[in-house]
């Protein structure tokens, strides 16, 4: 059904905990700075993987250049504990 090919596109897509991260952070509020800062990802890194996700209908762009995530990555398991976790602590 649509829920298993979204989460299999997003598992695809985000294989490691830092793209989970980068991709559950892109709130359309979020700088590319903040998102770089808190996943340790270069600014090239977090935009392909995003633009990758905005191609795949993961994600909308917004204008202005800013990216939104579509899904929550805790509805479809794919988030750990550490990334809600890791948010909070700092």
């Amino acid at each position: 059904g649509f829920h298993d090919s979204v989460r299999n596109s997003l598992s695809r897509l985000l294989s490691d905990e830092r793209s989970r991260r980068a991709y559950q952070m892109a709130d359309g509020e979020v700088t590319l700075r903040e998102v770089c800062k808190a996943c340790s990802m270069s600014p090239t890194t977090v935009l392909k993987l995003w633009d990758q996700a905005v191609k795949c209908g993961l994600m909308e762009a917004l204008p202005g250049g800013k990216k939104r995530r579509l899904f929550d990555l805790e509805n479809f398991s794919l988030s750990s504990p550490d990334l809600t976790a890791a948010s909070a602590e700092e």
